[in-house]
């Protein structure tokens, strides 16, 4: 349970970075329209991945 705790946290400590470099970058929201203060970790992300593949 504690080791499940620190992956959460983690994951949002993260989720918080991914998404400044995105507004870094002047991404403010996904391919359906969604703001990226509304997605998770996980497509967050994917969109990290997919912006330093257009670069």
């Amino acid at each position: 349970m504690l080791l499940r705790q620190a992956v959460n946290q983690s994951h949002a400590i993260m989720a918080q970075s991914f998404r400044q470099e995105l507004l870094a970058a002047g991404i403010t929201e996904n391919r359906k329209g969604m703001r990226i203060q509304d997605l998770d970790y996980y497509e967050l992300r994917n969109m990290v991945a997919i912006n330093a593949l257009k670069k």
